[in-house]
């Protein structure tokens, strides 16, 4: 009996190294931790000697695999480290590169100061954001929006086409010219006209923005909903050019708007109006924050899609009909990123159809109670549609919810029934050493 109980106090009392090393690896479908404790090899050599069984033998073996899982482990671990370390030097990179690209921006591009400020705002937010943690479902978002943008620019250059603003603008008679009023207000109240203008070209920031705050298993299919609306929507601009009232009358708001007989038009001036891309993409901002995002998020897109209606009325860039083009344009946008194709195709028919008819004069043949009605069945139409999913979505987020707080509910009961069980097994055994005693 010696033996065995020298092998005992010294494995439990005398000086060994003993190193706790806990690893946590996803392998399969779940995690291991390894936990040993290390002998030195003199105090191994001792007890192989002194006792000199298969046991042991086998002992040390089984500590010699836990010790190479253990080293795996930490070569694991570092390989990690490298990585992280690399996707930081990355972000840095992209970041200097966004500050880079953002400057040159603001510098060839005088003449719009708003537009480029908060377009370099917009990728260098999207490179503060991977670096702060944000997952991206693509590698390089920034890259993406840059490239998407130079080529929606170099499709309107191309676009020297007569443009169909009187027509446009003859239309807006059937709503009174709204739009010139909004207009007057803004350069009577030039604070007003300055908070608009500012939330309007803000759009570029507001859109990485929110691709932040979204969770991440809607960031993809957010990403491609706004570059698909930018990639196709010029294809619209030239069923339909148009520059704005802005551009139509030099004395806007105040000059007298249209001429009796509306006719094309040579602008000097990017053809980008119907339908309006600025409140398409607020809209979907709205729609996205309201399928996936928090209370306040979407109440905060809801307001920003209002002011940028006001907005793109008052700065002269837009005509009402535009507006409510966007409605069923951005639905076709929608419906396509939800592969909702047959949806998709009948929006994208009545844009078309719309576009035709404005751009050839035909809509103007239209009564003014025929207008407001084909108008307002246009954006119920397709507005409700997206209101409805919306209000599914939203119902069906709220069961979610609901279900985790009960399955949170039943685990905190569970605790509570198992806790008060170990008290009562406690109880009934007695404090520690009872049984030997």
């Amino acid at each position: 009996m010696k033996g065995p109980q020298v092998q005992l106090d010294f494995w439990d009392r005398s000086p060994i190294i003993v190193q706790a090393f806990r690893t946590i690896r996803s392998r399969g479908n779940g995690a291991f931790i390894y936990y040993r404790k290390r002998v030195s090899p003199p105090n191994r050599r001792k007890i192989e000697s002194s006792q000199g069984s298969q046991p042991n033998r086998h002992m040390f073996s089984e500590t010699a695999q836990k010790e190479d899982d253990m080293a795996s482990g930490i070569g694991e671990l570092f390989s990690s480290l490298k990585v992280l370390d690399q996707k930081k030097a990355a972000a840095y990179f992209l970041l200097l590169f966004s500050l880079a690209y953002g400057i040159r921006v603001v510098v060839l591009v005088p003449s719009l100061p708003e537009q480029a400020l908060f377009y370099s705002l917009g990728i260098v937010a999207l490179s503060i954001g991977r670096l702060l943690g944000v997952v991206n479902p693509v590698p390089f978002p920034e890259l993406l929006v840059i490239l998407a943008d130079t080529i929606r620019i170099k499709v309107l250059a191309f676009q020297r086409i007569p443009a169909a603003d009187e027509f446009l603008l003859a239309f807006d008679r059937n709503f009174g010219f709204a739009g010139m009023f909004v207009g007057k207000v803004f350069y009577s109240f030039p604070i007003v006209s300055a908070f608009f203008r500012t939330l309007y070209f803000g759009e570029m920031l507001a859109v990485p923005l929110l691709y932040t705050i979204l969770p991440v298993g809607c960031r993809k299919r957010y990403g491609a909903a706004i570059i698909l609306l930018g990639a196709i929507i010029p294809f619209m601009y030239r069923v339909c050019p148009g520059a704005g009232p802005l551009y139509l009358l030099p004395g806007f708001p105040y000059e007298a708007p249209g001429s009796a007989f509306p006719h094309l038009k040579q602008i000097d001036a990017p053809l980008n109006t119907t339908p309006s891309g600025h409140f398409g993409w607020a809209l979907m901002m709205f729609w996205f924050a309201n399928k996936y995002a928090t209370k306040p998020v979407r109440i905060a897109a809801g307001l920003y899609a209002v002011v940028m209606a006001i907005a793109t009325l008052g700065t002269g860039e837009h005509y009402i009909i535009d507006l409510v083009l966007s409605v069923p344009f951005t639905a076709c946008i929608w419906a396509l990123v939800h592969k909702q194709w047959k949806f998709a195709a009948t929006a994208v028919i009545a844009v078309v159809v719309w576009c035709v008819a404005l751009q050839g004069g035909l809509a103007l043949l239209l009564p003014p109670l025929v207008a407001w009605i084909s108008v307002g069945a246009t954006v119920a139409v397709f507005g409700l549609y997206e209101y409805e999913e919306l209000t599914r979505s939203a119902s069906h987020r709220k069961r979610i919810l609901d279900a985790a707080r009960c399955s949170e509910a039943c685990r905190t009961e569970s605790a509570r029934f198992i806790d008060g069980d170990a008290e009562r097994l406690r109880a009934s055994i007695g404090p520690p050493g009872h049984e030997s005693q």
